[in-house]
C-alpha cells in the first residue's frame, strides 16, 4: 500500500540519517509467506531506491540469474541477495556462462565438506531435502529413505541412490524438473501439486 512504502521511505531516512552505509530491502511484507507468498514488489524496492542517498540491495524474487538482471534494470539498486533459492542452488550468481550443475551434484559435494567439518546431522539432512526438493516428489520413495536416515553413512547412501536415479531420469529423456524448493507454494511438484489442484477445485 502507500501507506507501506511511506512507512518504509521514513524508516530508510531514519537509518541513513543515523548513519548507516548500506541497506537492504525485502519487496514482500511480512504477512507474505508460506502459503500467502506471492509477488515481490519490485516497483517500491525502485521507488525507495530514488530516495536513499546510500547504496540498496534488492531481496526478493530472485530465483534465476535472469531474475538478477531484471531485478537490478527495474530497480536501479547496485545489488540484490537471495536467501531461499541459494539454499537449493548454491551456484545461483554462476552466471550465464558458468558450469551446469545438476542438484545431485550439489547434494554429494556438500556432503564431502560436511563429512569434512563433522557437521550435524541434522542440518546435513535439512539441506538435502533443500537440494534434493523436486527429484523427491517423484522419488518418494527415497524421500522416505532419507527421513529415515540416523546417520552420516545412511545419508550418504540414500544420496548416491539419488543421484543414480536422477542419471537414469536424465538418461531416458525425463522432463521432471531439476529444481522446485523456492517456488514450492506457487508451484508445487507431485503429491503437494494434486493436493492444491484439489483444493483450488473445491474453492470453485
Amino acid at each position: 500500500t502507500d501507506a507501506g512504502l511511506q512507512d518504509t521511505l521514513n524508516l530508510t531516512s531514519r537509518l541513513e540519517a543515523a548513519g548507516v552505509s548500506v541497506l537492504c530491502l525485502h519487496g514482500r511484507t511480512k504477512e507474505m509467506k508460506g502459503q500467502n507468498t506471492g509477488p515481490c514488489d519490485w516497483d517500491k524496492i525502485a521507488a525507495v531506491r530514488k530516495r536513499v542517498g546510500v547504496p540498496l540491495i534488492a531481496n526478493g524474487g530472485i530465483h534465476t540469474w535472469e531474475d538478477v538482471e531484471r531485478c537490478l534494470a527495474h530497480t536501479g539498486c547496485e545489488a540484490v541477495m537471495s536467501s531461499e533459492s541459494l539454499l537449493e542452488n548454491p551456484a545461483l550468481f554462476n552466471g550465464p556462462g558458468g558450469r551446469k550443475f545438476f542438484q545431485d551434484d550439489f547434494a554429494l559435494e556438500y556432503l564431502e565438506l560436511a563429512k569434512l567439518y563433522s557437521t550435524p546431522h541434522k542440518q546435513i539432512k535439512a539441506h538435502m531435502f533443500h537440494f534434493l526438493y523436486a527429484g523427491l516428489q517423484l522419488h518418494t520413495d527415497l524421500r522416505s529413505q532419507f527421513g529415515a536416515a540416523k546417520g552420516f553413512d545412511e545419508i550418504h547412501a540414500a544420496a548416491t541412490a539419488f543421484s543414480l536415479r536422477r542419471k537414469e531420469d536424465r538418461t531416458s529423456g525425463s522432463t521432471w524438473p531439476d529444481q522446485g524448493w523456492y517456488m514450492r507454494y506457487r508451484q508445487p511438484l507431485g503429491e503437494k501439486k494434486k493436493r492444491k489442484a484439489g483444493d483450488e477445485a473445491c474453492g470453485e
